[in-house]
């Protein structure tokens, strides 16, 4: 048998609780044997008088055969022993009196039994069952009142009746202690018996009270741990649930802009290829892309910041997306660019109308931050037809179409057509040959002479880059210079024309031997202008060159000086403290402050060619030429007008009290020999003054060659 803990055993509620497993045991016992003798009770009545009824007459014999009297006893006196216990047991179960007046209630009935039976010694045999029969209860104190019963009943009718006990009609007197002899020796194996039932019922009640303590133990463990799986139930639903809200969220991210909610590339990408293969499928079905792209978004960054640049595109999301049918896709591409699927359109020209609808939405002012921005947009649109097969093709052409509307003054929208992607292919091929033609040569200078109007003398030069391509032949610089500047090579172009520029004045000068130095004007593009090593670059080309830092005029738009004044106005300053010349070029074109114009070291401004060429035109442009004048002359400033083609234009700027100015009126740009030529001419010795030009003359450089 297993073991009880020792800690159990001191353990006061384990033994209370083993107490009463054995008490309820026990309990259960009484009243299951309580009924079990109130039926053997009723048994035993009705063997009673079926014994008086045909056992008495064989077994009796005298005057004491009357077999009536035997059924009278049977009926009434075994009725009445077993009445009284019937009732207790089933009124009064598991009592100990009950079991008590049971047992002696027994013993009755088997004496009524042997006294029926004429004493026969089969019948004895009752005595000997019944007290095995009271050992059921487990309790060897109900044996006591059933000996006494026994034996009371063998001695007093062995001493006056002793054959209804014997059989015989004379026995000893002892007979009754041989009897009583007997039931004692039966007691004491049975009291044996119930001890050890007693000791196993406690062993059992023992075990009971163990594995209930283990199963508690275990309940517990499990409840635990159920409480610990629900826990972890829960937490696991709110992970799964989490998780769900996760991959929902990340496929929401993955076809939507973050910033705006639109639809993103990638969704806007899916709907148009479904847009291409129903139309495909369906020659009536038309639809439309549009591209679009803020104006000037870059000034709200700069200006008001990314925040605001942000609540920008957010509040044109809004506009775009109320303004659309429910079956059109809005989305946002990325930075300031928005594209719109128009589906089942009529004709080319309700998309345009819907560009021109998108432009009145987004006209009125936005309010970021308590500062009122207005926007205007660039639409390109490209319209369904056979030729598109891949969605990248239409969205890739409405692009094209919307720089093309920016290229016409922006605000506005245009509609692809072939010719917008040929020379979108052409600006391609442009971008490509672009690269490394510094290395290859293809680069060369001209140079256009800028001339005293009073005098006619030359006043210096102007560096003009141009570009040789081996196929394609000479490509202006307004064709060119804007992809290099959009890529970056600008830089290494401006690099090399400074370089060139200078190595070229610098040979000029030591052949005219002139007392001053004569500048030549080089252009410094935006990119230019914002390299950290702008002033070193300079330095060394002074160097190397040899060239008078006085010889050198720097060209700087108004636009790229007015966009980092701080900034500008510190590196002008150190250019000027080179010994450099500066120049405000295309002076008028852009915005400029008065305020921070009188802060920058520039010497000379130079009247945009626009102004020049509408001066004799109009008294408008007349007086804002007149006013550059003024302004030039209070600030202490020299003044260059371009592009001077008339002599009329050269009698009203000298009118004006224009000092110089550049244009076909007096030379187109001439190549290094030609200029080198004309300057030979001009300054035949050193200081013998200068040399004036005849404007009735045909043009300076042919003469000159």
């Amino acid at each position: 048998m297993k073991r009880i803990p020792t800690e159990w055993c001191a353990d006061e509620p384990f033994q209370r609780r083993v107490k009463d497993l054995f008490t309820e045991h026990r309990q259960s016992i009484f009243k299951r044997t309580d009924r079990m003798f109130a039926a053997l009770m009723v048994v035993q009545w009705a063997a009673g008088i079926a014994a008086a009824l045909w056992l008495s007459p064989k077994t009796w014999a005298g005057s004491y055969s009357q077999t009536h009297i035997h059924v009278w006893a049977a009926v009434f006196l075994g009725g009445a022993i077993s009445l009284f216990p019937v009732a207790l047991a089933l009124l009064r179960p598991g009592a100990a009196s009950t079991r008590y007046v049971i047992a002696t209630a027994q013993m009755l009935m088997s004496s009524l039994l042997i006294h029926l039976t004429g004493g026969r010694i089969e019948t004895h045999f009752h005595v000997f069952g019944s007290l095995a029969f009271l050992s059921f209860y487990r309790d060897w104190r109900v044996l006591v009142p059933s000996t006494v019963v026994v034996a009371a009943d063998h001695f007093l009718r062995g001493m006056f009746w002793p054959e209804s006990v014997y059989g015989v009609l004379a026995v000893s007197n002892w007979r009754w202690l041989e009897h009583s002899g007997w039931v004692l020796f039966e007691d004491t194996f049975l009291v044996i018996a119930i001890r050890r039932g007693m000791s196993e019922m406690r062993d059992i009640a023992t075990r009971t009270a163990e594995g209930e303590r283990l199963n508690e133990g275990l309940e517990q463990r499990v409840a635990e741990r159920t409480t610990q799986l629900a826990a972890s139930n829960r937490e696991l639903e709110k992970e799964v649930a989490e998780r769900k809200l996760i991959e929902e969220q990340l496929l929401h991210n993955a076809f939507h802009d973050g910033l705006t909610g639109l639809a993103n590339r990638a969704l806007f990408m899916d709907h148009l290829k479904l847009a291409l293969g129903r139309a495909e499928r369906h020659a009536a079905y038309r639809f439309a892309v549009l591209f679009l792209d803020l104006d000037r978004f870059k000034v709200v960054n700069d200006s008001l910041g990314h925040m605001a640049g942000d609540q920008l595109l957010v509040g044109v999301a809004r506009r775009l997306g109320a303004a659309m049918r429910p079956g059109d896709t809005v989305s946002r591409l990325g930075g300031d660019e928005f594209t719109v699927l128009l589906n089942d359109l009529n004709d080319a020209e309700e998309a345009e109308a819907v560009a021109a609808r998108l432009q009145s939405e987004l006209a009125p002012a936005f309010n970021l931050g308590g500062h009122e921005v207005f926007t205007t947009v660039s639409i390109g649109i490209a319209l369904s037809g056979e030729d598109y097969h891949r969605p990248e093709d239409i969205l890739r052409d409405a692009d094209t179409a919307m720089y093309r509307a920016k290229m016409l003054g922006k605000a506005r929208h245009a509609v692809f057509h072939q010719a917008m992607h040929a020379r979108a292919m052409d600006r391609l091929g442009l971008e490509r040959d672009m690269r490394g033609l510094v290395e290859r040569r293809e680069l060369f200078l001209q140079y256009q002479p800028i001339v005293s109007l009073a005098t006619g003398s030359v006043r210096g030069f102007e560096a003009l880059v141009r570009w040789q391509h081996p196929e394609r032949g000479l490509i202006p610089p307004a064709k060119f210079i804007p992809i290099a500047e959009e890529t970056g090579m600008i830089i290494p172009i401006g690099k090399w024309v400074l370089a060139e520029a200078c190595r070229q004045m610098s040979r000029w000068q030591k052949l005219s031997n002139l007392e001053a130095p004569l500048p030549i004007s080089v252009n410094l593009s935006g990119r230019q202008f914002l390299q950290p090593d702008l002033l070193e670059q300079i330095q060394e080309v002074l160097r190397e060159t040899g060239l008078d830092p006085r010889g050198l005029k720097l060209e700087i738009t108004e636009t790229v000086v007015m966009e980092n004044i701080e900034t500008a106005t510190h590196t002008l300053e150190q250019l000027r403290a080179l010994g450099v010349e500066l120049s405000i070029d295309d002076f008028g074109t852009g915005y400029s402050s008065l305020s921070y114009l009188q802060r920058f070291p520039v010497s000379t401004l130079k009247i945009d060619r626009s102004f020049v060429s509408q001066m004799t035109e109009s008294d408008g442009t007349a007086e804002i030429v007149r006013t550059i004048m003024k302004l030039a002359q209070n600030l202490g400033m020299d003044v260059v007008a371009e592009g001077v083609e008339t002599e009329g234009q050269r009698a009203q700027l000298r009118d004006f009290k224009c000092e110089l100015g550049q244009g076909y009126f007096f030379s187109k740009p001439m190549d290094g020999d030609a200029a080198e030529a004309l300057l030979l001419n001009c300054f035949p010795h050193a200081g013998t003054g200068n040399q004036v030009l005849n404007f009735d003359a045909p043009p300076l450089h042919v003469a000159a060659v």
